[in-house]
């Protein structure tokens, strides 16, 4: 993997700064640059304020992966080097979710990438003003969002001099990302919405952001009023595990439940049921074995918990499976009704 070595700031501001310089005579204002507390409310980092409509900017590093065994070359996504953007998962990536929704009703809504395969090559094009040409615009309109509850950590990948860019972890295609070959042709693209930036302009552009701020704050303060509830479910019951003895590690375990919205509520809905009651220790290495599942025991026989099996143990602990008596055919089963 090559890593550029530059901060998102830093390339932001070698993109605006040539954008600025190539429209310097047309420019009726500064783009706007919000503070880190601005960004974390609205989700962009720029807009630059040009004759006609609004177009909004979240800069983003690209790692650019070339060996064999990297990720999405070995599952075959890719045949060779692509560059892989990683998302801002912090609160349930609560940074893509409020892109996604601000793209609805503002279209010029991008992440914005370089393609560079090294600082000399990024120094080389910001003194030769090509840092455009080497970016890639992801337009928040062809991606997918994310629930409220999702706190994985998901990833945006494509390759130079190809549309077609992928959202991981679910894998996910999408046709066309933009080259910043083609922003005077994006720029032309949109001269039918143009219109005169005045105090109008910006009244409008005011009142949408300030609506669309309040609803998404009610919005996740309903959802994480559950998630609250969810967490103090399992804290309140954390003795009742520890003293059951499945896990050799109970802290550890609800933390990690904590940074998945969707395990928290399972593991809450567990412990509401009494689910742990009908287990023992007995009863678990028998479904380890008898399923094949990869878990791991300590001298006295307490399943070793880690991020990597959260999911494996929070379906023993809810009896997710199972086996038919029909068929006797094994399941893993993720919805069921008691008879």
């Amino acid at each position: 993997m090559v890593e550029l070595g530059i901060s998102e700031f830093t390339f932001g501001y070698a993109f605006l700064y040539e954008r600025t310089r190539k429209y310097w005579d047309s420019l009726v204002a500064a783009p706007i640059l919000p503070s880190l507390q601005q960004e974390a409310e609205k989700g962009w980092d720029a807009r630059l304020p040009k004759r006609g409509c609004d177009f909004y900017y979240q800069f983003k590093l690209s790692d650019r992966l070339e060996r064999t065994n990297a990720r999405f070359i070995a599952d075959g996504t890719y045949g060779g080097s692509y560059y892989r953007i990683k998302l801002y998962a912090r609160n349930f990536n609560r940074q893509h979710r409020m892109l996604w929704r601000h793209a609805k009703s503002n279209q010029h809504t991008y992440y914005v990438a370089p393609e560079f395969e090294t600082i000399d090559d990024f120094n080389q094009a910001f003194l030769s003003n090509t840092i455009t040409e080497h970016s890639r615009l992801i337009p928040l309109r062809q991606c997918d969002n994310y629930s409220s509850y999702d706190s994985e950590q998901h990833y945006i990948t494509y390759r130079e001099n190809d549309s077609e860019f992928h959202q991981h972890s679910k894998a996910s295609r999408h046709e066309k990302s933009r080259s910043g070959k083609e922003l005077e042709k994006i720029y032309d693209e949109s001269r039918q919405s143009w219109r005169p930036i005045n105090e109008d302009f910006a009244d409008e552009i005011l009142e949408q952001t300030k609506e669309k701020l309040f609803t998404l704050t009610n919005e996740e303060r309903y959802v994480f009023s559950f998630v609250d509830f969810y967490e103090k479910e399992a804290d309140n019951k954390k003795d009742e595990i520890i003293a059951k003895g499945f896990l050799d590690n109970v802290n550890g375990f609800i933390d990690q439940c904590k940074g998945d919205g969707r395990a928290i509520k399972k593991l809450a809905r567990i412990l509401k049921n009494g689910g742990l009651e009908r287990l023992s220790k007995e009863k678990i290495n028998i479904v380890v074995r008898d399923y094949s599942l990869a878990l791991e025991f300590d001298a006295g026989g307490k399943i070793i918990v880690s991020k990597e099996n959260t999911w494996t143990v929070l379906r023993i602990l809810d009896d997710d499976y199972v086996r038919s008596d029909v068929t006797e055919t094994k399941y893993e089963a993720r919805s069921k009704i008691k008879k």
